[in-house]
């Protein structure tokens, strides 16, 4: 035996001792944490919360701000508008196709009288803003529109044409297509109209006072005459049974009814009828 051995051994194994007693506590005293220096916490939850937060008020802001401009912008529930409407054959409007019959009731506020316009005054949001459309009209009186064909309601006839089709004009055939031209109001035959080549039922009605013309004409065909209805439109209420002056605005007024007076007579005393100047004339009855 190695002298001092056993001491030696002893020094070791009370060194080993105290290590492994320093590691049970430190063990002991990290099981007891509940944080830990650089430990990240679970972000899932609350980003998907957070999320959810935005989407939903995005959501609710797009709604609200599609209901507010459908119902301020114009035509709007109240309003009273007119426009003018034409059927346009190669070169010419068609007797027959300017004063377009009404279809039967009024679901939306938008129809004609068969006097050559459109009268549009919305009964609800169906027929406001950017939902006022030809298509509207179209359904209302049973007149049939697409890209390449148009059929008119029985009552004008049920002519039909369709695109591409042919046009004879100053002898010549030309090859013709359906368009729509649309002009702003107080438009003359100077102004150039805007012409739409397809999506015809989706054209608005965006001014009062406009002028809309379904028409079969040459493909190179740029602009048109304005159609009869323009007449129409300088006294648009006159199928309604109303009337209209022109005040010192401009702007068109509706007259009252006119009254015409009357007088009744009694024997043996004198009677007033007035004349149609400004003097009055005395009568007696007989």
């Amino acid at each position: 035996m190695v002298p001092g051995g056993s001491r030696c051994a002893a020094t070791v194994f009370g060194r080993m001792g105290k290590a492994s007693s320093t590691k049970k506590i430190q063990r002991v005293q990290r099981a007891g944490t509940t944080k830990v220096a650089g430990q990240r916490r679970p972000l899932g939850f609350p980003l998907a919360v957070v999320a959810v937060v935005v989407v939903g008020s995005v959501l609710v802001w797009l709604a609200r701000d599609s209901r507010v401009g459908q119902s301020s912008e114009a035509p709007i529930v109240g309003d009273h508008w007119h426009y003018g409407y034409g059927s346009y054959h190669c070169d010419s409007y068609p007797d027959a196709l300017q004063k377009l019959p009404d279809g039967p009731g009024d679901p939306f506020g938008i129809h004609t009288h068969a006097d050559g316009l459109i009268h549009i005054h919305p009964f609800s949001t169906t027929v406001t803003g950017k939902n006022a459309t030809f298509q509207k009209f179209a359904d209302q009186i049973g007149l049939e529109i697409s890209d390449d064909e148009v059929t008119f309601p029985a009552g004008a006839g049920g002519d039909m044409w369709k695109s591409p089709s042919t046009c004879t004009i100053d002898g010549k055939k030309k090859k013709a297509v359906l368009k729509v031209f649309v002009w702003p109001p107080q438009a003359s035959e100077k102004v150039k109209p805007e012409v739409f080549t397809k999506d015809f039922g989706k054209v608005r009605f965006t001014d009062d006072g406009g002028i809309l013309v379904v028409a079969l004409v040459p493909e190179d065909t740029k602009t048109i005459p304005l159609p009869p209805s323009v007449e129409q439109l300088k006294n648009p209420l006159e199928a309604e049974g109303g009337g209209t002056q022109e005040p010192t605005d401009g702007s068109p007024t509706s007259l009252p009814p006119v009254e015409t007076p009357t007088t009744t007579a009694v024997a043996g005393s004198p009677t007033t009828t007035a004349a149609p100047s400004a003097e009055q004339t005395t009568t007696t009855a007989g």
